[in-house]
């Protein structure tokens, strides 16, 4: 087994945001990267670009829980739903790169498909209308 690093920041959302919470982080050496309650005076200082990669973070996880493999652990070994987990990682890293580039093309034909739709309406027939 792998040693685990110490965690140098703790992301977490406003639900967290709790002095004695905060104290705790800080006397372990950990950085409370934490939004302030909307209520709280004064607000405490966050790092808002560490705070974001928390949320894409987050995303990656839901995007994973959509396939019902990794949700529900169907897979009897460790080594088997790694292995998957690395599959399906690797689909949705291609899956970015592919539809960054079907969706510019998407466009384009979506606006030759309305511009066309357009003149077909204005010329009936030979006729321009």
């Amino acid at each position: 087994m792998l040693p685990v690093p110490n965690p140098r920041a703790m992301l977490a959302d406003r639900g967290y945001d709790s002095d004695r919470f905060r104290q705790a982080l800080l006397i372990h050496g950990i950085l409370p990267v934490i939004p302030s309650r909307k209520g709280r005076k004064p607000p405490q200082q966050i790092d808002w670009q560490r705070y974001r990669d928390r949320n894409r973070i987050e995303r990656m996880f839901n995007r994973l829980k959509q396939m019902r493999r990794i949700a529900t652990r169907y897979d009897k070994t460790a080594m088997s739903f790694m292995s998957f987990l690395n599959l399906a990682a690797a689909r949705h890293w291609i899956r970015s790169f592919a539809n960054a580039t079907w969706r510019s093309h998407a466009t384009s034909s979506q606006a030759l498909r309305e511009c066309s739709a357009r003149l077909s309406v204005r010329h009936k027939g030979g006729k321009l209308t």
